[in-house]
């Protein structure tokens, strides 16, 4: 209610690594790794509830001992009708996958260059082998450079 946390499960607890009691009547900032992703998620989610009546976004929350957690975030209100009784909401780790994204990024990315720079090695074998025959053509030899390099 108003960001307040006023009942968190086990598994919320374990997730971020506290106690029930050292989150239950804190501000969900505590949770958040900056004052502007804890701005921007306010502002997203509730613009989200009033034009649909529930929430998504991606965020990051950050644990006890400080690791930093990709979440997605889904709220509704607890009551459509009467929105200041707050708002519940699931939380749902995503980091590992959100790393095997990056690393599935950083893969293709690694084998856009090898391609890049095999397919050009080729592409600049193929013009100077083009050059090369241009050259005994004019020299007015009439076989074709065509061995392998």
């Amino acid at each position: 209610k108003n960001r307040i946390l006023t009942a968190v499960n086990p598994a919320m607890c374990t997730m971020l690594g506290f106690s029930r009691d050292e989150l239950i009547n804190k501000s969900s900032r505590m949770i958040y790794p900056s004052q502007d992703e804890f701005e921007y998620v306010g502002r997203e989610k509730y613009r989200q509830i009033e034009q649909c009546g529930q929430g998504i976004v991606e965020t990051k929350w950050i644990r006890k001992e400080g690791k930093q957690l990709d979440i997605l975030l889904s709220s509704s209100p607890i009551d459509q009708n009467n929105r200041s009784e707050g708002v519940m909401f699931v939380a749902l780790d995503i980091t590992e996958k959100k790393e095997a994204e990056q690393q599935v990024s950083n893969q293709l990315k690694e084998l856009q260059r090898w391609h890049e720079t095999t397919i050009g090695r080729e592409m600049r074998i193929i013009d100077l082998k083009t050059e090369v025959n241009s050259l005994l053509m004019e020299l007015g030899r009439s076989e074709k450079y065509t061995s392998v390099i």
